[in-house]
């Protein structure tokens, strides 16, 4: 089993009829299993980390969509394979954003607010500074005459190395079962 991180693509089989993940090989997969709640996080292996729970997040959050009735919803979950399953794939883009696929059809993008601290929130632009930038457009749509962000590009990405690095820590350590310790 790899550990799960950026640039990952996972897929799984969702049968419709039992509202279970299935592997889409015939080996024993512990994800699909946690994910059903067949196993607890106790019992998974001690290569799961911070990405696999987002996985497991972001996967219930895309099928609750799909099973809301929503008009985005439609009729993605068709069934594709075997008569009672839809394929359902989740690619970690980047830390803070995933994309989840049903049947080949993107349905759900995940952004991950980043934490940052009080020296990188100092660097951010005042969002009167920002509103300089920008005038009414069209059909009361905002135009950006200049692309200048809100938060400096080089703070973001310290945030988004954290939370990278976080992710990349056991899952142990997410569920309360290992604590952090420093290395000397």
């Amino acid at each position: 089993m790899n550990i799960t991180g950026v640039g990952s693509i996972s897929s799984y089989y969702y049968n419709v009829e039992t509202n279970k993940l299935v592997s889409k090989s015939s080996e024993d997969d512990a994800f699909v299993k946690w994910y059903n709640g067949e196993i607890t996080e106790e019992e998974l292996p001690d290569e799961f980390n911070g990405f696999d729970m987002c996985k497991k997040q972001d996967i219930a959050a895309a099928l609750g969509l799909m099973r809301s009735g929503t008009p985005l919803g439609g009729d993605i979950l068709m069934p594709t394979v075997d008569g009672n399953l839809c394929e359902i794939s989740f690619n970690i883009v980047k830390a803070d954003m995933t994309k989840v696929s049903v049947n080949g059809k993107e349905v759900l993008t995940s952004y991950t607010a980043l934490g940052y601290i009080p020296d990188e929130v100092k660097t951010f632009k005042k969002g009167l500074e920002f509103l300089k930038h920008i005038n009414p457009g069209v059909d009361g749509k905002i135009n950006v005459i200049k692309n200048d962000r809100a938060i400096p590009t080089s703070t973001y990405y310290k945030a988004l190395k954290r939370y990278e690095e976080q992710l990349y820590l056991p899952l142990d350590i997410f569920i309360g079962k290992r604590e952090i310790t420093k290395q000397k």
